[in-house]
């Protein structure tokens, strides 16, 4: 019998404590990795795309969501992301710019969003961060990210 492996790859963006607070401020209480501190916090706002799914209540989900926290309101489910039994090294690149929001694997387009208010003010500058479960192997290289200039 072949063990099902079960994995969440997300990627945090445009993180930033309410009222403009680093997420690391020292008076948020601590978070412990639990979910739901991320995105339905009291204290910090972001967005979120789980680009790889292959959960225990969902496996083998491939389409990619792009949520807004805090609230974990759903913008779009659309594309697959990573291929789930991929063991290819693949692309990451997301643009954030003002309202809109795309992601790209390995140039495939999967998210491509524009963020109208609908679940507050639309998030500008903050930070990043990938998040995956603990027994994930997933690594990263070749991180990079700049400013966009107009």
């Amino acid at each position: 019998m072949t063990r099902l492996l079960l994995y969440l790859l997300i990627l945090f963006f445009s993180a930033k404590g309410k009222n403009g607070a680093n997420i690391f401020d020292s008076s948020f209480p601590a978070r412990d990795g639990t979910f739901r501190l991320f995105t339905k916090s009291e204290h910090i706002n972001s967005y979120h795309i789980s680009y790889y799914a292959n959960g225990e209540d969902k496996p083998g989900r491939e389409i990619s969501h792009l949520r807004k926290n805090s609230g974990f309101h759903l913008l779009q489910q659309e594309e697959p992301g990573l291929p789930i039994a991929s063991r290819e090294v693949h692309q990451l690149k997301l643009i954030k710019d003002d309202s809109g929001i795309i992601m790209y694997v390995d140039d495939r387009k999967i998210i491509d969003w524009t963020d109208e208010n609908e679940y507050g003010p639309i998030l500008q500058e903050g930070k990043i961060g990938f998040r995956q479960m603990q027994w994930t192997h997933f690594r990263y290289k070749n991180y990079k990210a700049w400013a966009l200039t107009k």
